[in-house]
């Protein structure tokens, strides 16, 4: 266990550190956020906070202060912002349902051995690039990107534990020698490791590992369950059982270090999902999982494929890059070994009481899986289309997700749009709020009985502006929830996590922002055929878009217990959506000009 596979002197450029603008700026900026959200009242309140906040004697420059000492001291802290690693160990949410994400590749159907093989090869070669230094770094309209994340790929899991789980690397920083030999392949209810790298670190050939599938899985019997369905629950309560495990046998150990040590996981599921929508629902709650790791790549019995990844360390761009390549790369026969890979099964030892607690978590699990929702809402438009009359595509959607939540529920929403922070050295997400006040205006205008549509069109482009610049604001590091974040965290690391909130975080401004409703991404549609991931909340929705042509895509997860009623916000979003589109003859077309 190490720091993980070498990234090479090119991949790790010497990018800055995330630095917050000046305080009296970041609370301009939140006043800002969140003014749509109050009345006049309510924000002359906010505006008093937030002087109180600033003033020589408030608790916002004290905060600072004691941020800028332990930054100083600490860079890593930053890790305890949302959606940073610090913060997600420290959530004892299930994985598989809150958290992880998921990927639908789109690929021509194939038998599912074959596909398996194809899968685990193209893998073996993206992760052989990554660990001999091969990878080009990404980069952003020419800059480049942090590319750090990449080291969490592949020989790493995040463990439970009954405080912040721990995020382990079995990998080495010796390039592909340091690299795990084997990974763990889940099927029927059974775990096999089988070695993918010889003793030498060379790949085995395509048709040698799916020969090996092959018998593993004519071994395999009649469906069981797992002691991977225990990763499904909270992490204190699976961090408990996992004890339990250890001490039920002495051999426990070294079994579990086999799973949690692979290189990755391949799940082969007996189940043949029925469309992208079945199949992105088993994708991110199948029971023949293991959610610690950081990379699951899944085939279902029809060749259907996707990945599941842990969030805690890894974002969306790294394994989009890793999809397109599993997508797009046929696996070469250079340099492969001629040896037969061998497989042998991990057998963990349970008491009675722990196999009736995995029939037990089965049933808990079906429960809930009975209640997840997912309903796919495929655009009449694509990118294209919208980028032709000069709007964004991003803008679009947000604006179209901000008219249907006044018109379905009869209030602004506050919506969350993650914005990728790797410009800088080690970022990772970051948030914006969507409702500007540009976006108010125009949703205003689309439900007023009197506004013209030409007047609807010019606020549709403002809006489509002040969108994309709150976007090119926060890719820079000055959206204000990151810094005021981090004062909050300065403040619970100091007083404890149970110590009364500042005022300024006790107030309503603060607070109606952070009452997320839909929390939203885009995803490049590069080699995928879906992406998504569950809702955070009991009564939220989990939104996950991508922008393709000939239609844009909305994935939206919800809770169908929810009193909500998500399925009639899909409706009320299309007609919105087509409402919008009136606009577009409208619009001044300014191609030079028009946003990404």
């Amino acid at each position: 266990m190490s720091q993980g596979i070498r990234i090479s002197d090119d991949q790790t450029l010497r990018l800055p550190v995330l630095r917050f603008p000046k305080l009296s700026e970041t609370c301009a900026s939140f006043l800002d956020w969140a003014a749509p959200f109050l009345n006049g009242t309510e924000l002359a309140e906010a505006r008093r906070q937030v002087k109180a906040f600033l003033s020589p004697w408030g608790e916002g420059q004290a905060l600072q202060r004691a941020l800028n000492e332990t930054l100083a001291e600490d860079p890593s802290f930053l890790g305890y912002l949302p959606y940073w690693g610090k913060w997600y160990l420290e959530q004892d949410e299930p994985l598989g349902l809150y958290t992880n994400p998921y990927y639908l590749l789109d690929m021509p159907p194939s038998k599912p051995l074959e596909r398996a093989a194809d899968l685990i090869c193209s893998a073996l070669e993206f992760c052989l690039a990554l660990a001999d230094g091969a990878l080009v770094p990404d980069e952003l309209n020419g800059r480049p990107l942090c590319m750090k994340q990449y080291s969490s790929i592949f020989g790493a899991v995040r463990l439970p534990e009954e405080g912040p789980d721990r995020f382990v690397r079995y990998t080495k920083p010796r390039g592909r020698r340091g690299l795990p030999r084997h990974i763990a392949v889940l099927a029927k209810g059974r775990i096999f490791s089988l070695e993918v790298l010889d003793g030498k670190s060379q790949p085995y050939g395509r048709r040698a590992i799916e020969e090996s599938l092959r018998v593993l899985t004519s071994t395999a019997g009649a469906a069981q369950i797992h002691p991977g369905i225990f990763t499904t629950l909270r992490r204190s309560e699976w961090a408990r059982i996992r004890k339990d495990i250890l001490r039920a046998h002495k051999r426990n150990e070294q079994a579990l270090e086999a799973i949690e040590g692979s290189l990755f996981v391949l799940c082969l599921d007996d189940y043949a999902p029925a469309g992208a929508v079945e199949a992105g629902r088993a994708l991110l709650s199948g029971g023949n999982r293991w959610y610690d790791k950081t990379l699951q790549i899944i085939v279902f019995s029809n060749g259907q494929a996707g990945i599941n990844f842990e969030h805690s360390h890894l974002d969306g761009l790294p394994m989009t890059r890793l999809a397109r390549h599993l997508v797009e790369n046929k696996p070469g026969q250079s340099e492969m070994s001629r040896g037969i890979p061998v497989f042998r099964e991990i057998s963990l030892n349970l008491t009675t009481g722990l196999r009736k607690l995995m029939e037990k978590t089965s049933t808990r699990l079906d429960r809930e899986v009975g209640d997840l929702g997912t309903s796919l809402l495929r655009l009449p438009l694509g990118k294209g289309d919208i980028k032709n009359f000069g709007i964004s595509p991003d803008a679009f959607v947000q604006l179209a997700l901000l008219l249907a939540g006044r018109r379905h529920w009869d209030r602004w929403i506050s919506i969350s749009e993650a914005v990728m922070l790797r410009l800088f050295d080690s970022g990772r997400t970051g948030v914006m709020r969507t409702l500007t006040p540009e976006a108010l205006s125009f949703v205003t205008l689309m439900n007023s009985s009197t506004a013209t549509r030409k007047a609807r069109a010019e606020a549709l482009k403002k809006a489509s502006k002040a969108h994309s610049e709150r976007i090119k604001k926060c890719l820079e590091g000055r959206g204000p929830e990151e810094h005021l974040n981090a004062l909050l965290a300065i403040h619970r690391h100091k007083a404890g996590k149970d110590s009364p909130r500042p005022v300024l975080f006790a107030g309503k401004a603060w607070n109606r922002l952070q009452d997320t409703l839909i929390a939203s991404s885009t995803t490049r549609d590069e080699g995928l055929a879906l992406a998504g991931w569950g809702p955070l909340s009991l009564e939220g929705l989990g939104a996950r878009y991508m922008k393709t042509d000939p239609n844009i895509l909305i994935n939206l997860s919800y809770r169908e217990s929810s009193s909500n009623d998500p399925e009639g916000f899909m409706e009320t979003l299309l007609a919105c959506v087509k409402e919008m589109m009136l606009l577009f003859e409208e619009v001044e077309v300014k191609k030079k000009d028009t946003p990404v």
